[in-house]
């Protein structure tokens, strides 16, 4: 790509042509992606009609249970954003969108769980598939939903009282999902994949840990240090993560009192891998 006379173009073969608006900026913003933080930037187009006040009002709700948040359930929907800074200079943020949107993969069609449950324990072959799509908090339901549909569960009685115990413990695929969903890049194409075999279920995640981190240490102490802070931010409220860096340690946790094995996490195809 050259410039001239303010202009941006481009070899094409032989020819050189002059690139179109779009092109340009998608071309600068892949550059530089590494000093812009997706989660923070204005979402392009989207205006108020594009967000869902009862999903705005089930946050808020949420919110308020956990005690970390004071703006009321029934407030409206343009203050609440205001409030909760997800609309800056009256324009909506990539996060305003990936919590709130009524539609979300219209505007980021990457933010999406690729679900499938295989036959077997190392085959191609399936038993169901399904795409999820919805808002952060809409895609962590639909997971959990997809999975309860392919694992076994047993019930047993104790006094009377009636227990129901997983497969998999409740607690460690709710962490595995938030942080899949909190931490992945967002700038990558790529969907997040839950595959559900016979003896394992693995999430993978677009985005490679931070450079401060290993896998080993994922098990042991260590700090938070989320790809998407702002984003990190407003999932806190919810309680989906503790910026602690406790989340790895409580999949590691639960797995253990169900006397399960520990969980593997492994770098994959630029990602992060997660084994159940």
């Amino acid at each position: 790509m050259v410039l001239a006379d303010g202009r941006p173009y481009k070899r094409v073969g032989p020819l050189t042509r002059q690139m179109g608006k779009e092109e340009y900026e998608g071309l600068i913003l892949e550059k530089h992606k590494d000093k812009f933080q997706f989660d923070e930037m204005i979402c392009k187009g989207a205006t108020l009609k594009d967000i869902d006040a009862v999903k705005v009002h089930w946050f808020l709700e949420e919110a308020n249970k956990e005690n970390r948040l004071t703006v009321p359930p029934n407030t409206p929907v343009k203050d609440a954003l205001m409030r909760l800074k997800l609309l800056p200079s009256e324009k909506l943020t990539n996060t305003t969108i990936l919590l709130f949107g009524k539609d979300p993969q219209s505007f980021f069609v990457q933010a999406k769980i690729r679900a499938a449950r295989f036959k077997g324990t190392d085959t191609h072959d399936f038993i169901d598939m399904k795409v999820l799509e919805g808002t952060i908090p809409e895609l962590r339901e639909k997971a959990l939903g997809f999975i309860a549909e392919h694992t076994r569960h047993a019930v047993f009685f104790d006094s009377n009282q009636r227990y129901d115990k997983w497969e998999y413990p409740a607690r460690a695929l709710e962490e595995v999902l938030n942080n899949a969903l909190a931490h992945r890049d967002y700038w990558s194409n790529a969907d997040i994949h839950l595959s559900i075999y016979d003896d394992r279920i693995e999430v993978w995640n677009s985005g490679e840990l931070p450079k401060e981190l290993t896998p080993a240490q994922l098990k042991g102490k260590h700090l938070s240090i989320p790809r998407n802070r702002f984003l990190a931010e407003r999932l806190y409220y919810i309680k989906y993560i503790e910026h602690w860096g406790r989340g790895t340690n409580r999949i590691v946790e639960a797995m253990r009192e169900d006397k399960l094995p520990d969980p593997v996490f492994e770098p994959l195809s630029g990602g992060l891998n997660v084994h159940l």
